[in-house]
């Protein structure tokens, strides 16, 4: 359920206000004059709107876009004009789903690699950073996600990295260990106008949940525990990731969001499964 999202794109500006402050009494005040204010360059367009919600003329790289959320993800964001190049294990799948996206009119592109393979991840950054003409890498390449002069990076958390889940320690130590690098990317690249943050979500319906979901008391407790009575879809993901990639989002950065149909402020332990 980890597929790193990387979106780059440009969005660096200041600009100059003229503040004009009425005079409480008994109080003297300095008007701001002239003073310069650094903003995202969506603040400097008074019709902006178009821009904010729309990820034309940027990259995306999204690893395991073949399946699950990772699928939707690729879609999302190549619904709102980014162009997408993703990686999968599967030679076959890759190519299905590349001709389908190409039907579908999305600008996506797709390589073969294992992220769990050190060879294969150097394949894929110099692979990325030709496509993208060095625009954009995956984390380790942040000398190239630098490059943009504006990033944003969305992690795929889980809300077992924030309450305990049966069967799950070893899960929940992972997903908390993205929790606090999303926080410290935020801080530590925030320098170089690259936003970090994360997505956690619950059972979603996908093919990877399929198997334990299929033990009906387990289910039934999955329902029981989640306020909204139900398991996500793929696309209430994605259309989170694509939010947080968007310009709309510029000021956002630092946080794991839950996509859980509230289960995490209700907690969950089954005692079937």
């Amino acid at each position: 359920m980890s597929e790193p999202l990387f979106v780059s794109h440009t969005v660096v500006a200041s600009v100059k206000l003229n503040l004009q402050l009425p005079k409480p009494r008994n109080c003297i005040i300095k008007p701001w004059r002239n003073c310069r204010f650094k903003t995202s360059a969506t603040a400097t367009k008074c019709n902006g709107k178009v821009n904010r919600w729309s990820l034309n003329g940027m990259n995306a790289l999204v690893t395991g876009g073949t399946r699950g959320i990772g699928h939707a993800i690729v879609e999302e964001l190549c619904g709102l004009g980014a162009t997408v190049h993703t990686c999968a294990r599967n030679e076959d799948e890759l190519g299905t789903c590349l001709r389908s996206w190409k039907d579908e009119g999305f600008a996506v592109s797709g390589s073969l690699c294992d992220v769990s393979s050190q060879v294969d991840r150097q394949k894929l950054m110099e692979v990325v950073s030709s496509t993208f003409d060095g625009r954009l890498n995956i984390l380790l390449a942040y000398p190239l996600l630098k490059v943009s002069g504006a990033g944003s990076v969305v992690f795929t958390s889980s809300v077992s990295g924030f309450v305990s889940l049966k069967s799950m320690s070893v899960q929940g130590a992972t997903k908390g260990a993205i929790n606090q690098l999303t926080k410290y990317l935020a801080c530590e690249w925030a320098k170089d106008n690259i936003r970090s943050n994360a997505v956690a979500p619950w059972y979603i319906k996908t093919s990877m949940v399929e198997q334990v979901l299929s033990n009906k008391e387990y289910l039934q407790e999955v329902y029981d525990r989640t306020p909204l009575g139900r398991l996500g879809e793929p696309s209430e993901v994605s259309s989170l990731v694509g939010f947080l990639c968007l310009p709309a989002s510029s000021y956002i950065t630092g946080q794991i969001i839950c996509v859980d149909g509230g289960m995490s402020v209700n907690g969950f332990y089954p005692h079937h499964g």
